[in-house]
């Protein structure tokens, strides 16, 4: 153990070198007795008193958990990652500490996560164990049944258990300097944007911070977080939130207060607090603020509480002045800013300090190397600097080692006349941060609401300092809006709310009740150049968001769904009734009518399930799972189903009429070149730009299966000078390594070749700082536009995003110094629908189309459809050179390992043929042509196009190079090689036999459907029996694009004349060969037996 100073109270002091587990080893050993907690002895009332922990305890609980991960796991050997989520007890510390001694690290999960953002933290972390305790809480049996397999369990014993069971001393031997950069435990950020991140606090992390809190004030000043020492304290923040981490781990051990815990089964609030005071004794309470406005609304509570408590400090949202003021003036009241990235930062307040009105300014230590710097006139942004001298307690920099400065984002203004105290003002991001704590991201919802209607001229999501956002929309005409037509607005834009409410967590939806129109005589505030100003909007119409919260809040909508026993298919009510209880049944989720079933939360596999149940109850054998993609809400498939009984039909007739669906495609294509109208032209210089010999690349989505290679062949281009990788990732850094590593790519990236970037393209200046924008600007050469959402089932609204990326790009490209040129990687899906009236015309041509039927009817080939007009019309308006690589299947690479995705149909049409013990002899006109493209090749194609010389006098639109294998293979040349392989292969028991397509697809769900369900009962077993078969049998979920296949009358066939002249890889490309198909094959087929 390492040596430490002492404090009187026998603890270590915190210092930048002191490992928490030795802290508590040390006072197990010198202070047993020391109190470390208390927690409710009865998990609903405290009416029965407090068990007390104390150190001996404590350390004796971490050794029990330890000894187990010891006896069951094994010693971790590369600190792999544990999940967790439970009650909150002490199980909470004890395993993140038992846990580290072991050699394993835990990741704290929240509950109110959906099951995807659950399952993409457990992937992110490689968590292979997830640990429970006691019965397990509903999240956690979700997480198991939809994770399977893929995760192991192990129960602890419960906290009482541990407690009295003595366990042995589990000995720790390493110094702070082995693990200083170990992670301790992993949190997660919100996810207000995205699927959350996880948050990594290392040991170095934790030292760090518990010193930044015991830095010596300066004279005349106190420190604030010395409340920690020695007091009480009840921390009424969730175990799997930073603040509990804070309070309970890092300030409770380091300061030796003692942590008090709420009741385990009852959620935080203000009557939770008045019953603790009433059985325990406390000093101060860390609450959250919705917690202070309960309180501020019930004198009762005021009094007891006030009473009975020295200090509220709050912190996890902002609480509103009013509410503020009244708990402020009966207790003293203290505002905490911290964040999960970077904990809190160390507080001090004047010796002189005498009011309590000034609750919501901080006063931060000077040493904690913050700046606040101008946002506007009045606002100002918090950074925190990178300091030599103030290292050793910038815990910020532990969580991102390679900054030199973090930028929070928030925004503060200063106290009128009280030097270095700020005030929360808000985010310079736009996120909404509810009064309890939950954040949400609105732009997104504004700018889809916004674009759907031209009824609609503003829109506001609000939410700030309540409990639910709320909409206020500005309608274009001026003429007084009576209820009647606000009615009816509702109903025209509701469906739009719908989708954007299917986007965003389910804290952050628009409920009819929070729809303010503002008056047409007081319009939303902008800037000169049109901008709506939220903040001055919001305050604006205060009066007005008073009232309808007020009136909002006084509402009571019951509902209740009723259980059918029978369903009657001819009653429409009877039949959305039925389908809306068997998709709950199903998925666990509740849709309305036009909720979108995929946008809120179904799977494919879901949807599988769902299509077979109504197969067997209607007895409609046509139905396949692609007429619920088309139909992805009760009312549309209820109508479907109804039209189906009565005509003993298919579907297809019902689906969205062509001529809507191009109608829709040319008004956004005119939305969108609309704000291309905005780009000032770019000014060429006279001469021509011939081939940079050297230059910086900005290249988007290089995390991806196509962005690694192009990252790849761009490093090793000697022509490319520097690679700026701009992904959503905030640590793409770290997931670039690892997924290069998979495929054997480089994982080696110096600085003065590439920088990674957190870049969100949808927003302004894509999302960066000033600072790197403006820097980009000046360096950029070239744009490689790789990144995009490959999703079959979601609609051209939701690439929405992604289209303002584009032209955000090409804004970045007319203001760029260097003029640089721009290479989109399109899809053949862009134009795959494409027919000619001229006869003479038999190949798609490597040209724009300006007819919008030619995408493939889904948003995905119709987003990248809309992206290839918008950049023509870019190249033509502002004069840009931009290049379109029409790409078809790109196949696994010819060298290193066989990485292409099994969820791609090829790869599943293997899979499932080595289980079905059959492989079809046709894939269909289209398909039985062989012309796809290695990715490793494809990449070197693409850095050949990325550097075509440019000629200011020859951009007049776009050019396309359609890239598709010139030297195509056919089915039927390549089957034998199939059949061979699948038959030696492991799995096979006897020789693969050849049948036809149609054959196949029937046998490929035949077999699903001996393995299939006939009732809704027991669905955790049918669960993971389902997805069990669909990991052996994957094609079982695309054979409604085997079927589409199948039945195409005609294969298309493309020009590759310009693509081949311009790529010398290209013009050399070989076939694909039966080398390449051997060793793919091998790698599905031996991966899939390893799941068997």
């Amino acid at each position: 153990m390492t040596s430490h100073a002492i404090n009187g109270a026998g603890a270590p002091l915190p210092q930048a070198k002191t490992l928490l587990i030795h802290i508590i080893d040390h006072m197990a050993k010198t202070k047993p007795q020391a109190l470390y907690a208390e927690f409710p002895i009865s998990p609903v009332t405290y009416d029965e008193g407090f068990r007390k922990v104390t150190y001996k305890d404590f350390a004796n609980t971490i050794n029990g958990i330890a000894w187990c991960l010891h006896n069951n796991l094994g010693v971790g050997k590369e600190l792999e990652t544990l999940a967790y989520i439970g009650p909150n007890n002490l199980i909470y510390p004890s395993l993140i500490f038992g846990a580290a001694k072991a050699g394993y690290k835990v990741l704290l999960l929240s509950p109110r996560n959906s099951v995807a953002a659950q399952l993409d933290l457990i992937k992110v972390t490689k968590c292979k164990t997830f640990i429970t305790s006691g019965r397990p809480l509903p999240s956690v049996t979700a997480i198991l049944a939809a994770a399977g397999s893929a995760l192991q369990t192990l129960e602890l014993p419960i906290i009482e258990t541990l407690l009295t069971t003595p366990s042995t001393h589990y000995p720790y031997g390493k110094t702070f300097d082995e693990v200083c950069d170990e992670p301790l435990l992993v949190m997660h950020t919100s996810g207000s944007t995205g699927f959350p991140k996880p948050i990594s606090w290392t040991n170095g992390f934790c030292a760090a911070y518990a010193t930044s809190l015991s830095l010596s004030p300066p004279t005349g000043f106190e420190s604030v977080d010395k409340m920690y020492e020695g007091n009480r304290i009840f921390v009424m923040f969730p175990p799997f939130h930073a603040a509990y981490i804070a309070h309970v781990i890092v300030n409770g051990i380091s300061f030796q207060s003692s942590v008090i815990l709420p009741l385990q089964a009852a959620i935080p609030s203000a009557q939770s607090l008045s019953g603790a005071l009433k059985n325990n004794k406390i000093d101060v309470a860390f609450v959250v603020p919705s917690i202070l406005e309960e309180i501020s609304k019930s004198p009762e509570l005021l009094k007891h509480i006030s009473t009975n408590l020295d200090t509220v400090v709050y912190s996890g949202g902002d609480l509103p002045l009013g509410c503020g003021n009244i708990v402020a003036s009966r207790v003293k009241l203290i505002n905490f800013y911290g964040t999960t990235e970077g904990a809190s930062l160390p507080l001090i307040s004047s010796i002189e300090e005498t009011t309590r009105k000034d609750w919501k300014y901080l006063h931060i230590h000077p040493s904690a190397g913050v700046e606040f710097r101008p946002y506007n006139d009045t606002v100002y942004e918090l950074f925190i600097v990178r300091e030599k001298n103030f290292e050793i307690h910038q815990q910020i920099f532990k969580t991102f080692p390679g900054l030199q400065e973090y930028q929070t984002r928030d925004l503060f203004v200063p106290h009128s006349s009280k030097p270095n105290r700020w005030s929360h003002y808000g985010r310079s991001d736009d996120i909404i941060v509810l009064v309890n704590g939950e954040k949400t991201y609105p732009v997104l919802t504004e700018q889809h609401i916004l674009s759907s209607h031209r009824v609609i001229s503003g829109v506001i999501v609000a939410g700030s300092q309540r409990f639910q956002t709320s909409l206020l929309l500005e309608v274009t005409s001026k003429d007084e809006l009576t209820s009647a037509r606000k009615l009816d607005l509702v109903k025209a834009i509701w469906p739009s709310i719908e989708e954007a409410n299917a986007t965003c967590p389910t804290h952050a939806r628009i409920a009819r009740s929070h729809i303010l129109f503002v008056p047409s005589d007081r319009p939303m505030i902008r800037t000169p150049k049109g901008t709506i100003m939220r903040a001055a909007s919001l305050a604006q119409y205060k009066e007005e968001l008073d009232a309808l919260y007020g009136t909002a809040d006084q509402t009571s909508i019951e509902s209740s769904t009723t259980l059918i026993p029978h369903v009657d298919p001819h009653n429409f009510d009877n039949l959305i009734s039925y389908l809306k209880n068997t998709i709950s049944t199903l998925t666990g989720l509740t849709f309305d009518g036009e909720d979108n079933f995929f946008t809120n939360g179904m799977d494919s596999l879901q949807a599988l399930m769902f299509i077979r149940n109504l197969k067997r109850v209607f007895n409609l054998p046509q139905l396949v799972v692609n007429d619920i993609y088309s139909n992805p809400s009760l009312i549309s498939l209820a109508r479907v189903l109804q039209h189906s009984l009565k005509e003993g039909k298919d579907l297809g007739p019902l689906l969205i009429a062509e001529e809507a669906r191009v109608k829709n495609i040319e008004h956004l294509l005119a939305e969108y070149c609309g704000l291309i109208d905005g780009i000032p032209p770019l000014e060429y210089s006279p001469v021509s730009s011939p081939r940079i010999k050297s230059g910086s690349i900005l290249l988007t989505g290089s995390t991806g299966g196509l962005g690694s290679y192009i990252l790849q062949r761009l490093l090793t281009t000697a022509t490319t000078a520097h690679i700026y990788c701009l992904n959503r990732s905030t640590d793409s850094k770290s997931l670039q390594i690892e997924r290069n590593r998979t495929r054997d790519l480089l994982t080696e990236f110096p600085k003065d070749r590439v920088t990674f970037l957190s870049a969100d393209l949808s927003k302004s200046k894509l999302g960066l700082g000033d600072e790197i924008y403006n820097g980009l600007l000046k360096n950029v050469t070239r744009i490689i536009h790789n990144t995009w959402p490959v999703n079959f089932h979601i609609n051209l609204s939701s690439y929405h995003p992604h289209l303002l990326g584009v032209v955000n790009l090409a804004k970045f490209a007319s203001e760029a110094l260097r003029s640089p040129s721009l290479l989109y990687i399109s899809s053949v899906s862009a134009v795959s629908s494409f027919t000619s009236g001229d006869s003479s015309v038999s190949r798609i041509p490597e040209a724009i189309i300006h007819d919008a039927s030619a995408s493939e009817p889904m948003g995905y080939g119709e987003s990248k459809y809309l992206s290839e007009r918008i950049l023509d019309y870019a190249s033509k308006k502002i004069k840009l050179q931009v290049n379109i690589a029409r790409v078809g299947q790109i196949s696994g690479p010819i060298r290193g390992p066989s990485v292409w995705s099994r969820d791609e149909w090829f790869p599943s049409l293997i899979i499932s043929s080595s289980f079905v013990g059959a492989v079809p002899d046709s894939l269909g006109l289209d398909l039985d042509r062989i012309d796809w493209i290695p990715v490793d090749a494809l990449s070197e194609i693409l850095i050949e196009l990325c550097q075509i010389p440019q000629h200011d006098r020859e951009i007049n639109g776009a050019k396309v190079f359609n890239l598709l294998n010139p030297y195509h293979e056919e089915w039927e040349n390549l089957l034998p090689t199939v059949i061979e392989v699948l038959s030696s292969g492991s799995t096979a028991e006897t020789e693969i036999e050849k049948i036809s397509f149609e054959s196949w697809i029937k046998k490929v769900e035949g077999t699903a459907d001996q393995q299939a369900f006939h009732s809704m009962e027991d669905d955790n077993t049918k669960k993971t029996h389902f997805n069990r078969l669909v990991e052996l049998n994957p094609a079982v979920k695309l054979t409604h694009f085997y079927r589409a296949e199948e039945i195409k009358k005609e294969g298309k066939k493309w020009e590759t004349g310009r693509a081949q002249m311009q790529s010398e890889k290209l013009r050399n490309l070989r076939k694909i060969e039966n080398i390449w198909l051997e060793k793919w094959i091998k790698t599905w087929v031996n991966n899939n037996s390893n799941k068997a």
